[in-house]
């Protein structure tokens, strides 16, 4: 029933976490709002919250990007095939223009008396005269000058250019090799500069290029080369055509890219100053910085704080069901674990958005190191860092230096055991949160006035976070169902009045404590336990003999009230004291790890002692053996490593005195036997204690007998259990 209801209850505490948690992330991470509208002149200096995308300029720039992207354009076979037509056209109307004025000669037959005259009686000199070899005749002046007007009328009519006069009596006055030799670089030329893709521009340059070429050409007229150019720049055309497709996807792919690289506005940078007019494109960025005052419940923002919540707790719980099982059974432990990380995280609220690195986080990381120890503390830091990160508006500086001041205060934290170790967790923690944000501001080129910001509050908030960390120690201890370092140094100073009266009513018990304490300690140390609880737990582990000082071998004189009592009343009178103890300590508020060890340090091992004289006195009478059940300790085993520690300490120790071993390979001996005893009798099946730690617990034993051995009143050797009482 009443796990049940602890079970209960901690599933409450975590369900008002969840939602206890969500609620503080939520407000925190929610920034300053301005009552602004667009036409309002602004009262405020505003800063960005966080970095933010500028979406106004941001569709400008891509606006932009998209118009600056010319036509894409294609090569088109038709319009290349088609100039290099109108050439050959070209070619062909001159050649025809040329053969009108250039007229093949009939042959006439000799006549000696028409010498001198032609058919028509006209006088040779002044009749066209073919030329050498070539059956042409030569046109006069006017005929070239006619053919070549006619030749420029055809060419306008048929091609849609207009040639230039000099140029077509130029062609017109070409010898038949000549034109020849232009027509073929005209094809040639024409051919090679269409096989590119061409718009108006890199035409003029290609046919200019061939230009070059050809004059470099010593086979060719220069002035041939010229009318060639000037004929190919006339007719030639652009052989390229807009392609939509590729256009509309050129501007669309730039418009896409600057949209997917937006311009941004970096966290802290100035948006509004006071005085400015908030104009359209300054109220749509503060209505997406949610600075308007004009948003109600984000619950977009708010399912993504509760997500996150959950995610972590989810982590969280994973991670104690698998190391801390048992802190599901202890609602008080819940509960103050909460507490810790609730109160840096109700702080963060409030000092998170303006000043980033302040957040408080080391204060859970000393106070858990201190009652859960390092991983625990480095686990529960580490969530409760991601969750302050949306309140600090995802300042990348934050997560840096609150992980390494809380490894450092959950370092010095974990086993401390002087008061001025306190000091020395401050000035790590603070220290380090002060180096940590300095390397990151000159990683990420800060400016001056940034960096000193983030150094002044790094520092103090490790220096604040860690005072107040220690000083509400006392107040977890209510909480906790465990102990704090404070505590335990304060326990185990002589002064303690429960110390005093052990020493002063029974001091053998005293005397035997303080080696335990010694040997426990020893052990604890080299396993990684908890030391001071240890040595603690030793010094009261025996303070319920302090009811009946004298039943107990170490505190006599001589005398042995046990020779004058029956074995169940001595079994009886031996066995309570643990009992005793734990009342005693309850009555002087000792911690319950410390109350632990004092019920658990007999667990349920067998009185040897007085078994083995109860069972002869029944064989005496006939009787059969009582069970040794009878004449065990009815207290609980071990459930940790440093009650454990603390049986075997005792249990060694006391066997130690009444052996009083001659060497260290006596010793060696006895301890091992009586840590196989505990062994074989299930003692340690609770602790967690594996095989080579117990190894590690009895060569510890040995080191600290090594330089001194004690003696106590010996018993049979095979009574030697008798000695753990």
């Amino acid at each position: 029933m009443k796990m049940a209801r602890n079970t209960a209850l901690t599933w409450a505490i975590l369900l008002l976490m969840i939602v206890v948690f969500t609620l503080s992330i939520y407000v925190g991470s929610m920034p300053e709002n301005y009552d602004l509208n667009v036409g309002d002149i602004s009262d405020y200096d505003i800063n960005a919250p966080r970095a933010i995308a500028d979406n106004i300029e941001t569709q400008r720039r891509a606006v932009q990007a998209q118009a600056e992207i010319q036509t894409v354009m294609m090569r088109s076979e038709q319009a290349s095939a088609a100039a290099i037509a109108d050439i050959k056209h070209f070619i062909d109307m001159v050649g025809a223009r040329r053969d009108a004025i250039y007229m093949v000669q009939q042959p006439q037959a000799e006549n000696p008396d028409s010498e001198g005259e032609d058919a028509q009686g006209r006088p040779g000199d002044e009749a066209a005269e073919p030329t050498s070899g070539t059956g042409l005749r030569q046109p006069t002046e006017t005929e070239i000058q006619i053919s070549a007007s006619t030749l420029i009328s055809e060419l306008d009519q048929s091609l849609g250019i207009t040639l230039p006069a000099a140029d077509a009596q130029e062609l017109m006055k070409m010898s038949e090799i000549r034109f020849n030799n232009f027509a073929d670089i005209l094809e040639t030329q024409s051919q090679a500069i269409m096989a590119d893709s061409l718009d108006q521009s890199q035409l003029g340059l290609s046919i200019s290029q061939a230009v070059r070429t050809l004059r470099e050409n010593s086979e060719f007229y220069s002035d041939d080369v010229t009318l060639a150019g000037e004929t190919l720049q006339l007719i030639l055309r652009p052989n390229v055509i807009p392609n939509d497709e590729a256009t509309i996807n050129a501007r669309q792919a730039a418009y896409d890219r600057v949209i997917n690289n937006p311009v941004m506005v970096n966290r802290g940078a100035r948006i509004v100053s006071r005085g400015d007019l908030i104009t359209e494109a300054t109220w749509q960025m503060l209505l997406d910085l949610d600075l308007t005052g004009n948003q109600r419940i984000d619950w977009i923002r708010m399912l993504g704080t509760l997500m996150l919540v959950v995610l972590l707790s989810g982590i969280g719980i994973a991670y104690f069901r698998r190391y801390h099982l048992q802190m599901g059974d202890s609602p008080r432990n819940l509960l103050a674990l909460v507490l810790a990380v609730l109160l840096p995280l109700a702080a963060s609220v409030y000092l998170a958005q303006n000043n980033p690195l302040a957040p408080p986080v080391y204060f859970a990381a000393v106070v858990l190191a201190a009652y859960f120890g390092f991983r625990t503390a480095a686990v529960v830091s580490t969530l409760l860092i991601i969750m302050i990160i949306p309140m600090t508006g995802f300042e990348v500086a934050f997560p840096m230096t609150a992980l390494a001041g809380c490894m450092t205060a959950a370092l010095y934290t974990k086993g401390i055991g002087k008061h001025d170790n306190y000091a020395k967790i401050i000035l790590a923690t603070s220290f380090v949160c002060l180096s940590m944000s300095v390397v990151f501001g000159l990683l990420a080129h800060e400016t001056l006035d940034i960096m000193l910001s983030h150094m002044l509050q790094a520092f103090l908030s490790g220096i604040f976070s860690v005072i107040v960390a220690i000083g509400s120690m006392p107040v977890f201890e209510m909480i906790f169902n465990t102990v704090s370092p404070l505590r335990l140094i304060e326990l185990s100073q002589t002064s303690h009045p429960l110390l005093r009266r052990l020493f002063i009513e029974a001091p053998g018990t005293s005397q035997h404590s303080m080696m335990v304490a010694n040997l426990a300690e020893a052990a604890a140390e080299a396993i990684g336990a908890n030391t001071m609880i240890v040595r603690v737990g030793s010094y009261f582990h025996d303070i319920g003999k302090l009811e009946n000082p004298m039943a107990f071998t170490e505190n006599q004189d001589g005398d042995n009230p046990h020779d004058y009592m029956l074995p169940q009343e001595s079994s009886k009178t031996i066995t309570k004291h643990p009992a005793d103890g734990v009342r005693l300590g309850r009555k002087y508020r000792l911690p319950q790890p410390v109350l632990n060890i004092i019920n658990q340090h007999h667990g349920s091992t067998v009185l040897e002692y007085f078994y083995h004289k109860a069972s002869e006195a029944a064989e005496a009478d006939g009787k059969p053996v009582p069970p040794p059940s009878s004449y065990s300790y009815q207290t609980p085993l071990p459930d940790s490593q440093e009650s454990a520690v603390v049986m075997l300490a005792d249990s060694v120790e006391a066997a130690m005195r009444s052996v009083n071993p001659e060497d260290i390979a006596g010793a060696e001996k006895l301890i091992r036997r009586i840590v196989k005893t505990k062994t074989d009798q299930n003692q340690l099946i609770k602790s967690g204690l594996s095989f080579a730690q117990v190894e590690t617990i009895i060569l510890s034993f040995l080191h600290v007998y090594s330089g001194h051995l004690h003696q106590r009143i010996a018993y049979p050797e095979k009574k030697l259990e008798t000695a753990t009482t």
